[in-house]
């Protein structure tokens, strides 16, 4: 791949295509359904129009064209911590400053999203919930079984102390919320969803003020 990112994991070397022109249209598109009737005036039709016939044609050239990355400007989208384990947790350096990432190999993440998805499943939680996870193990599920799944916090660290980000333990408390699910202790399911919550809560509110 001419234009990817390439790293070692566990003594395997991965390549990872940006993609950025697909990424942009697609992100045009979302852009525009996220905010319902508002979305034409944010994202007007002839600029979705545009968007949504060069997206065919670069589908139309490579049917197996998909983004092989995600990214959220402001914050980690709540989802996104399932695939992982908390001992996945790695703190590096980048700038002078800790950054967080994780990683995990694809059967550990699949297996994961569907017992995370059973767990929701049935619960009380919102269908929406359930959705997104599903949506997520979709597109995890489209890459193959020895491929990686690297969850980069990148810029968002920045939106956090040094301290804080040390400290920060969101996939522990994402499974630790589903795990009291599964039993229904919904008591333990708020206590760690809200330390989640009051954790993401700065970053989140820069979201969606923009």
């Amino acid at each position: 791949v001419e234009d990817g990112f390439d790293t070692e994991w566990h003594g395997e070397r991965y390549t990872c295509p940006r993609t950025p022109r697909l990424r942009m249209l697609q992100s045009v598109l979302a852009v525009r359904r996220s905010y319902g009737r508002l979305g034409g005036a944010v994202i007007p039709e002839a600029v979705a129009g545009d968007a949504r016939r060069e997206l065919a044609g670069l589908h139309a050239d490579g049917p197996a064209l998909r983004p092989h990355i995600l990214t959220s400007a402001w914050h980690v989208p709540m989802r996104w911590f399932v695939p992982f384990s908390p001992r996945s947790r790695e703190v590096l350096e980048s700038e002078g400053r800790p950054v967080i990432r994780y990683r995990t190999d694809h059967v550990s993440a699949m297996g994961r999203l569907d017992s995370a998805i059973e767990i929701l499943a049935s619960s009380s939680v919102p269908e929406a919930v359930a959705s997104e996870v599903t949506e997520l193990k979709d597109w995890v599920e489209e890459f193959g079984i020895d491929s990686m799944l690297e969850l980069d916090y990148g810029r968002v660290a920045d939106m956090f102390t040094e301290t804080d980000l040390l400290m920060d333990d969101s996939v522990d408390d994402v499974w630790s919320a589903l795990e009291a699910l599964k039993v229904h202790d919904w008591s333990e399911a708020g206590i760690h969803y809200s330390r989640l919550v009051t954790r993401w809560s700065g970053p989140m509110s820069i979201s969606y003020s923009n």
